[in-house]
């Protein structure tokens, strides 16, 4: 019987190595839109009772004056997440399913969708300065150069200390050393030194767009307002205008 060359017998190894490493290789997980993204409520800033004083003909009085102020650059999102990891078919038809009770991962919002999460990395400021210049929607104040280094609640000025956690956005890993910018949200109507609520920028480097991403915190804890969330993140939104307009932002999930 007629040997095979050892030419083939190469070409039949690669062949079988390849199909093992199209069938075996694990695939990443990406960020999905939710199943259902309800809004049960929406509130803003109750102003203070209009103060008064006396003036008196000939006095002058030294007042000291403090007041709280509406941002018009950013909304706000709190709440939680439930969810499941299942084994579907194309039709959705659920083989087997897990029930999370406590899930952790992220939730992302971008006005943009996202069409490779393989090409989202960190927002670096440039990025960041960028965008709330030449972009609409952000730009807070159109007509004012270098927002960035003037405005109190610009994104850079509010997004202004390192990330320090740890997750994956599709197969990049996001942590300490990639140079994200971060935000801590408050606890108990105050800043909180835990860092419970932690959100970051994202770049899609795609859409050249931000995608603002809150890491869930997995027992949920006291959010703002005393009550417990599993998330809470702020979203820019352009309010300077004087007009009632609004911003879409498309939302996505990564549970685990």
């Amino acid at each position: 019987m007629k040997k095979p060359a050892l030419g083939f017998l190469l070409v039949a190894l690669l062949a079988v190595f390849v199909i093992s490493t199209i069938v075996f290789a694990e695939p990443q997980q990406q960020p999905i839109g939710p199943d259902t993204l309800d809004e049960l409520g929406s509130s803003r800033h109750t102003p203070a009772v209009i103060p008064s004083k006396e003036a008196y003909a000939g006095n002058v009085t030294e007042l000291s004056v403090d007041t709280q102020s509406t941002t018009l650059g950013w909304q706000g999102y709190y709440g939680n997440v439930t969810g499941t990891i299942t084994l579907d078919d194309a039709s959705n038809n659920t083989m087997y399913d897990w029930a999370i009770a406590h899930p952790e991962g992220e939730v992302y919002a971008a006005i943009a969708q996202v069409s490779n999460w393989d090409l989202v990395a960190c927002a670096t400021p440039e990025n960041i300065s960028y965008i709330e210049n030449n972009t609409y929607k952000f730009n807070t104040y159109p007509n004012e150069t270098l927002k960035s280094d003037t405005d109190v609640d610009s994104i850079l000025n509010t997004f202004n200390t390192s990330f320090a956690g740890d997750f994956y956005v599709g197969s990049t890993r996001i942590n300490a050393a990639s140079g994200c910018s971060a935000a801590y949200l408050y606890v108990n109507d105050a800043p909180d030194a835990t860092h419970a609520f932690t959100e970051t920028l994202l770049y899609d480097q795609t859409a050249q767009n931000l995608i603002f991403t809150s890491l869930l915190h997995q027992y949920g804890t006291a959010g703002f307002d005393t009550l417990s969330h599993d998330f809470q993140m702020l979203v820019a939104e352009n309010g300077h205008n004087g007009e009632e307009t609004t911003t879409t932002y498309y939302f996505y999930v990564e549970i685990q």
